[in-house]
This record gives C-alpha cells, structure tokens and sequence, in this order.
C-alpha cells in the first residue's frame, strides 16, 4: 500500500468524522516525513522493525474499527442476557449479591454479544474472580475462633447448678462476661429488680447502645433466659455473641459457630442494616434466638424451663 493510499484513507476516515482535522495531520506529516524517502522503502524487507507506514496504517485501523454486533448467535440468547441481567438486579437489590458483582457480569455477558468482546468478557471475569477470592479469604479470616486457655481466664464448662437453668449463676456471669478481651467489658455493678413472678431481673447498659439483661431465680442466683442487644453502629455489638457463648460454653467452638451459621447464615453483620432478620437455633437443651430490627441486634438464650 503506498503513501498516496494511505493518505486517500485518512481523507475518507476525517470526512467520515473517525479522525480529527489534528490526527489527520499527525498521520499525514508521519506518511510524509522525510524518513520514508529512502530508496528501499518500495521494496522493505519483511523481517524489518515498524515503519512510520505500518504505524500509520495500523493507527488507521484502530480508528476504523467499529462494535459489531454477531450475527451468529441464536435468537434467544439477547433475551436470555435479558433474564440473567434482572436476576442480577433483583440479587442486588436482596442484598445477595453486590452492586460491582452485578454490573461486572451484566458487561461481561452483554460483551459477548460484540464481536472482539471477548477480552472485555475475560477482564471482568477475572474482577469477579478477585472479588469472590477477596470475599471468601475476608470471610475466613474475620471468622473468629475460640480463644485459648491463656487468652482467657480459667473458666470451667458451664454445668447445670439447677436443673432446667443455663447453668450459670447470677455471682459468675461479671466473671466470665470479663474474660475476653474484647469489648464491651462490665465495669460497674448490675441493677437488679424485683419482679412479681418466679424470676427477678437484672440489667447492665453499656452507654445508650447496649444492654445485657437477663432473669434469674432469686433462691439460687441461677440464671434462666440472658439478652444482650446493641446498635449495629457501634464496632462492640458484633462481639456480643463472643461474650454470650463465653458466658454460657466457654471455649466452645461450636456455639460460635452457630451463630454464623444458624444465626446469620454465614453474612457479616454489617450486611443487615436497614433490614428485618430473625433465626432461632438450639444449644443443647438452651434456645437461642436471634432478631435484627432497626438497626438493632438482639441475640437471647432461654433455659428449657422459659417458654
């Protein structure tokens, strides 16, 4: 292809608009630059490095190119994106899928429809990838586990002191609730209350957040139904349950566990604001129920003798 084709591509690509007047003549003064006025330039050697030709032509075919939608697809498969596209809006808005998730498979589904979409299609795959990986490396990482013997004062397994109680009386729950690090902790005394039925009550607030509240038989100190709420906006209420399991079956994996699972189907809490959420699991013979309202947390145990 010689100088005068080029130069007759680039006036149709700036008439047809694809180039501006400003890329015509930077293409035109590389078609015409005294460089290309060397006697083997009719003829080049194949194995030669890039010529101001071939970079003019190759720009020229950059800016040619157009999105071209296949021809070879079936009917149905625009109608099908169609369907998995609102699926992914409909997932979003449930919260079961994230907005960025959403839109990284809408465009690389929606690419295959364009011919030479395929590399749109793979970059947002592997952002999807990265996105699942961060998440799932996040999700184990934040999973906490139970805390050693040494991280925590010797707490014995909590055994029934009444039968029918959860097996803690009302003298170990400051103990055992202060034993983990974390916060929130029990700095002062709980306010107790005389009830007209078979259990008295007791209350400790932490600040205008939280509270850990419960029922205990006044014979015996036992402890029969604990509560402990908080508001999702401060950082100590996800580490209520820590405190409760502690409370109830110090270093026992399995309550944690319960929790993410039974209670909160495996999503950080963080995922619940603005939402209504309830879950009701069982720990031995204690029930344990778990309710998100208003941007509130509030996780109960009851002994098997509470209805």
């Amino acid at each position: 292809m010689t100088n005068v084709d080029h130069l007759a591509a680039l006036e149709l690509l700036r008439e047809e608009g694809a180039i501006s007047d400003q890329e015509f003549e930077d293409l035109r003064g590389e078609i015409l630059s005294p460089d290309d006025a060397h006697p083997d330039d009719a003829h080049p050697d194949e194995s030669s490095l890039t010529t101001p030709d071939n970079r003019a032509r190759d720009r020229a075919v950059f800016l040619q190119w157009r999105p071209t939608v296949r021809t070879d697809l079936p009917p149905k498969y625009p109608l099908a994106l169609l369907a998995i596209a609102a699926l992914l809006v409909v997932a979003s808005l449930a919260g079961i899928v994230s907005w960025v998730v959403s839109f990284l498979a809408v465009l690389a589904l929606t690419a295959t429809l364009v011919k030479g979409g395929i590399r749109v299609t793979i970059a947002a795959g592997l952002g999807i990838l990265a996105i699942v990986v961060v998440g799932v490396i996040g999700n184990s990482s934040n999973s906490p586990t139970v805390p050693a013997n040494n991280d925590a004062a010797a707490v014995p397994a909590a055994e029934p002191i009444v039968a029918g109680a959860l097996g803690v009386g009302l003298d170990e729950l400051v103990d055992r609730w202060n034993a983990l690090d974390q916060p929130p902790a029990i700095t002062r005394g709980l306010t107790l209350g005389t009830e007209p039925g078979q259990y008295d009550s007791f209350i400790y607030r932490f600040g205008d957040w939280g509270r850990l509240a419960g029922a205990y038989d006044p014979s015996t100190d036992a402890l029969h139904g604990l509560l402990a709420a908080g508001q999702l906006s401060n950082g100590a209420t996800d580490q209520l349950y820590l405190h409760l399991c502690f409370v109830l079956h110090p270093y026992s994996q399995e309550c944690i566990d319960s929790y993410f699972e039974q209670g909160l189907d495996y999503r950080p809490l963080a995922e619940f604001g603005d939402t209504s959420h309830q879950a009701q699991w069982e720990m031995g013979d204690q029930t344990w129920l778990l309710e998100i309202e208003g941007n509130v947390l509030t996780i109960r145990a009851r002994a098997p003798d509470v209805g």
